[in-house]
């Protein structure tokens, strides 16, 4: 993230610390990005005081140009309620959205203080994509624990697992776990399995490619 002239940046979801005396820039959580759809989402940015106080300045949704903000009040702006507080040391331009919409996506918004201008464009992930790695294995109790990775696994809600048996019976089930165990097996059945992510508003990734299993 860039730093300029005192202005520092912050893109969080919840938990992000900044510590503006030294300029240092901590991004806690969430280790990952793009974010998801529907998160908590909040932008923060710190500037000193050297830039003065009476042109503080919030860029709404992919607008050219900049609305007025005040010292100590909440005011909705585009996708974002947006705080600033002036402190001893420092301005502090606070923009949270309680769940950022996909349609967000790709948009820019920023902060400026007189001359100085700070933006970012919101990266929101996309639908998810096919799992890998699929593996199956056999538990102590004699069922089946079918594994699988996920990318990005922080926005997907859960999984389908389709099952079927000797081509004929097919079962579906729900997992919010990278792996799912099928039990109540039947000798000389050939099991298969095909399994898709659903992110967290409903989309659906693609049908992983078909793993067999015969039970002997």
């Amino acid at each position: 993230m860039a730093t300029v002239a005192g202005i520092y940046w912050c893109l969080v979801l919840t938990g992000c610390m900044i510590v503006s005396a030294t300029g240092v820039l901590t991004q806690t959580s969430p280790p990952y990005s793009p974010v998801c759809p529907n998160d908590e989402l909040v932008l923060t940015c710190v500037f000193d005081l050297t830039h003065g106080t009476e042109e503080i300045y919030w860029r709404s949704d992919n607008s050219k140009a900049f609305d007025a903000i005040f010292n100590n009040t909440v005011q909705s702006l585009g996708s974002f309620s947006v705080l600033t507080l002036i402190n001893s040391t420092a301005i502090v331009i606070t923009a949270t959205s309680d769940s950022i919409p996909l349609s967000a996506n790709g948009v820019r918004v920023g902060c400026r203080v007189s001359s100085q201008i700070e933006d970012t464009i919101i990266n929101i992930s996309g639908p998810p994509t096919v799992v890998s790695n699929v593996t199956i294995g056999i538990t102590d109790d004699d069922a089946l624990l079918v594994n699988w990775n996920a990318v990005q696994e922080q926005c997907i809600a859960n999984y389908t697992v389709t099952i079927n048996s000797n081509n004929t019976h097919n079962e579906s089930r729900t997992t919010d776990n990278t792996n799912i165990t099928i039990n109540t097996l039947i000798i000389g059945t050939n099991y298969s399995f095909i399994i898709i992510p659903i992110d967290t508003i409903g989309r659906e990734g693609p049908p992983s490619s078909l793993i067999q299993y015969i039970w002997n």
